[in-house]
């Protein structure tokens, strides 16, 4: 018999209440309560005396050996090893080329494992088999799921967060789609009962559109169907698109959706006991920034922002003023999409309401060309400035400089998860309260919470915003920022040495109203250059489908060292258009570089 045949018929066996002897467990309990001390003493006893009569002999016997099956018995019970169950969703968890599980669940259950000498059967199955088989008691725990309040009802989860993830919409690099009304009748491919295609369905049905859904059993069999040209769309969570973006031709849109928190489960009718112990080393491994776990959060993830939201900041202030402007911001968003839906239709009817559209269309990129800064700050001992190409008439970057009190300068970057003019209205409306709360605040943290308090209350069209803060002390050179999920600039040192300001990792805005914002320091020296980006410059495609990457825009920055800003942003710029060619641009390109004379 192999082992995996042994395995199944233990499994079996311990199902249906058996012992692997065959004795049922309600009997072989019975036959311990039977058997009392003083019967098995004196069967010793007898035993070892002459004298004993055969039929005293054989009942004795048989005591004997019916106790030494049960403690063997028992014994063996407890050595059954946990059943683990997962799906392949590389890098959190999926099959190695050795056949054996890999990936950053199973690196932190089983640093758990040891610390608890637990002994584990790893299975891997289909998503739906897994969810079918945790309802049924059929597997001890299951790996990488997302909680909700539904399969809370359901499940048995953990309490501690393994990690924040939320859905992206896929698609090929020629695709016409842009924004979430355009996958009205389109094909979506989705895995079935996933948290994230449900999410989706909710959504389409929420702003009015009828997709046509494919299901599928796995994330890579979405891949295969949209790189078969099968169907338009698909949907995968960010850290797995992320990490198999190198391996296919598939294009990242700005479409993202459904933030969740990845957990353990285990069955409903199970113990706490094995999810409190979970909860235990995970709360301790997350509590140590040298711990395991953010080693190989690095391993596994190198590359894709790690946002982390803690749950223990619970704001208790309310800036005076909020609510009244939580209000003007909220009805100005919905007058505006209300305008916007009825262009659409309009649009749709004839040319000469195409032709309204784009005449309103170049009125919104005045005026939102208007909400930046008019032009360079006269600055002692410093160069600022910035370029911002929108990928539509309007989009959803920008930025913004201007002196505080104290001879400090304030600038910041943004990107709305989102493009064209549903972005442009959320970007004129986080702007002015961020621009507004920074006057008032003056320092990141009350800043950022703030901010995201009203984002957040204010944001009933589910969009959040990256964001790189700084305030500058120009008299002592030292240089205050934050990253809410941005991507980190690049400070070129006058000595050609390349640094990323990569430390205060915060979430980004609008996500949770509970993220706890925080602050870096660092100084800027006399030659150093600042170079400030969003995504669009790094994931700038060319007509074979590669991206620009921050290798290349590390070699544009080096390669423009020395020059004055306006001119090392004009040659990062050319460099972007030689490289790109004909290919239409698919996002906004932002920069702003801010550059310490010598």
């Amino acid at each position: 018999m192999t082992a995996e045949s042994r395995n199944r018929t233990r499994s079996t066996t311990r199902e249906r209440g058996y012992t692997p002897l065959g004795l049922p467990k309600e009997m072989s309990k019975r036959l311990v309560t039977q058997i009392k001390s003083d019967e098995i003493h004196d069967a010793i006893r007898q035993l070892s005396t002459p004298l004993c009569t055969e039929a005293s002999l054989i009942r004795q016997t048989l005591l004997l050996l019916i106790f030494l099956f049960v403690f063997l018995n028992s014994s063996g019970q407890a050595a059954e090893p946990l059943v683990i169950a997962y799906s392949e969703n590389p890098p959190l968890v999926f099959t190695g080329k050795n056949g054996k599980p890999s990936g950053f669940y199973i690196d932190i259950i089983q640093y758990i494992g040891k610390k608890e000498g637990w002994q584990f059967q790893f299975r891997s199955d289909q998503w739906n088999e897994n969810l079918k088989n945790l309802e049924e008691n059929k597997i001890d725990l299951l790996l990488d799921i997302g909680f909700s309040e539904a399969r809370n009802r359901i499940f048995r989860f953990n309490r501690e967060t393994m990690l924040e993830d939320w859905a992206q919409i896929y698609l090929l690099p020629n695709s016409s789609i842009e924004s979430i009304l355009d996958l009205d009748e389109k094909k979506i491919g989705m895995v079935k009962n996933d948290i994230h295609s449900i999410a989706f369905t909710q959504v389409a049905s929420s702003v009015g559109i009828q997709p046509v859904t494919i299901e599928t059993d796995s994330y890579r069999e979405n891949e295969l169907l949209l790189d078969a040209g099968k169907v338009d769309a698909i949907i995968l969570p960010r850290i797995y698109g992320q990490s198999s973006g190198d391996d296919t031709r598939l294009r990242k849109s700005p479409l993202m959706f459904n933030p969740i928190e990845l957990r353990f489960a285990a069955p409903r009718s199970a113990d706490t006991a094995l999810l409190s112990r979970i909860d235990h080393h995970l709360k301790a491994l997350k509590n140590n920034p040298s711990s395991l776990y953010y080693r190989s959060l690095d391993r596994w993830i190198e590359g894709i922002q790690k946002i982390v939201l803690p749950q223990w900041l619970n704001p208790t202030w309310v800036v005076a003023g909020v609510t009244g402007l939580i209000a003007i911001i909220s009805a100005f968003i919905l007058l505006l999409k209300r305008q916007v839906r009825l262009q659409a239709l309009a649009l749709e009817k004839s040319i000469v309401a195409r032709e309204r559209q784009e005449s309103e269309l170049q009125v919104a990129r005045s005026i939102q060309q208007g909400l930046l800064p008019a032009g360079p700050l006269d600055l002692q001992a410093y160069q600022i400035r910035a370029l911002l190409q929108p990928a539509k008439a309007v989009g959803g970057d920008f930025y913004d400089y201007f002196i505080l009190p104290d001879n400090k300068l304030c600038f910041f970057i943004a990107d709305v998860a989102d493009k064209g003019i549903p972005a442009a209205l959320f970007m004129a409306a986080t702007k002015s309260v961020l621009s507004l709360r920074t006057k008032d605040l003056g320092e990141i943290r009350k800043i950022l919470t703030a901010v995201n308090q009203e984002v957040i209350n204010s944001n009933d069209s589910c969009m959040f915003v990256t964001l790189f803060c700084g305030i500058l002390d120009m008299q002592t050179n030292t240089l205050e920022y934050s990253l809410a999920g941005h991507e980190p600039p690049m400070l070129l040192r006058k000595n050609n040495t390349l640094e990323r300001l990569e430390q205060a990792h915060c979430p980004a805005l609008g996500l949770d109203e509970e993220s706890d914002y925080t602050s870096a320091t660092t100084t800027l020296s006399p030659g150093d250059t600042l170079l400030l980006f969003t995504d669009g410059v790094t994931e700038a495609m060319n007509n074979a489908g590669e991206l620009f990457g921050e290798k290349r825009l590390q070699e544009t920055l080096a390669r423009c060292l020395g020059r004055p800003a306006a001119e090392l942003l004009a040659c990062v710029e050319k460099e972007l258009v030689t490289f790109t060619g004909s290919q239409p641009q698919h996002d906004d390109i932002t920069m702003l570089c801010l550059i310490r004379e010598q």
